[in-house]
């Protein structure tokens, strides 16, 4: 939940799934530009270490 709560922040939208939620789902249109989903993919990752850093600190 952290990671979704830090990437929605950065403005995407993730959905998070599973029994215990601990599954990202990315729903990008299959028309998407690559310029949109190398800055999406880009905003995963820093929200991802925001998020890490938050429980490790």
């Amino acid at each position: 939940q952290a990671i979704v709560a830090e990437a929605e922040t950065r403005g995407l939208i993730l959905l998070s799934c599973g029994t215990r939620y601990n599954v990202l789902r990315l729903l990008p249109p299959l028309t998407i530009p690559m310029e949109h989903l190398h800055e999406a993919l880009d905003i995963l990752e820093a929200a991802i270490e925001a998020a890490t850093m938050k429980r490790v600190a």
